[in-house]
């Protein structure tokens, strides 16, 4: 007993109170130091099993809990940025095609919608909660819950409220999905420009056509100009060599 006691004697006030609390030893919180020691003892637990670990131990579990944590992030991503990579804003091309403006951030999600909706409902449910718990769950639920007066998520189930919440979150917030819009108005921008570029050069090409054929114009009317001007003089030449020589007689004054 006394080795035990002091082995636990190298362990502080907390290490110890740990340890009680652990084995559900009550009524402990004005005891001393050396009291609480001897509660663990008659308790009947031996050191080496007293459920706590020693500060070298403690760090090494904490550093164990952090590379855990880091694993966890790696495998859970958060949706947002999973959606961006996965959206082909090509297949897209018509919709950004029939506005001439910048589309506003409602109109985007408007756009995405049904692929959002789809995202969602493949993604698990792990991913779901972690990122409803990223963007706050409480207020989350709270605003849908406004927004959405007959909703009644207390009946569905947990996956079906995680699906539900998630979806809002994507298309309601421009904060949550700021990468994927602004993604969005670049390569709507990208389109704008090229469709100008192509206007302007089918206007080029056009006026270029234009002048070709009032070139052409004004030689056809010089060659029918000169043409006529032949003809004209041909026939000119034409009537005096044609013309018959008229030769009168002239009067015989001895016939009387």
């Amino acid at each position: 007993m006394a080795e035990e006691s002091s082995d636990l004697s190298s362990l502080n006030v907390a290490q110890i109170n740990e340890i009680l609390k652990k084995r559900g030893i009550k009524g402990f919180s004005k005891l001393n130091k050396q009291q609480k020691i001897e509660r663990i003892i008659m308790d009947g637990y031996p050191n080496e099993s007293l459920g706590v670990a020693k500060s070298s131990d403690k760090k090494d579990r904490s550093i164990k809990k952090d590379e855990t944590s880091s694993e966890k992030k790696k495998r859970v991503l958060k949706l947002n940025e999973k959606l961006l990579k996965s959206i082909k804003m090509d297949d897209y091309n018509d919709i950004f095609n029939e506005h001439k403006e910048e589309m506003s951030s409602e109109d985007i999600l408007k756009m995405f919608k049904s692929y959002i909706e789809e995202f969602i409902d493949s993604a698990s449910n792990e991913e779901r909660e972690f990122f409803i718990k990223k963007c706050g769950d409480a207020y989350t639920t709270l605003s849908y819950i406004r927004e959405n007066k007959n909703s009644k998520l207390s009946s569905k189930s947990n996956e079906e409220v995680s699906k539900i919440l998630s979806t809002y979150l994507m298309l309601k917030y421009e904060t949550v999905n700021n990468k994927l819009i602004s993604s969005a108005r670049k390569h709507h921008a990208k389109l704008l420009k090229n469709k100008k570029e192509v206007l302007k050069f089918k206007n080029d090409d056009d006026s270029e056509d234009e002048e070709e054929d009032d070139d052409e114009l004004e030689i056809n009317l010089s060659k029918k100009l000169i043409n006529s001007t032949k003809n004209r003089k041909n026939d000119d030449g034409d009537d005096d060599s044609n013309d018959e020589e008229i030769v009168y007689d002239e009067p015989n004054y001895n016939s009387e």
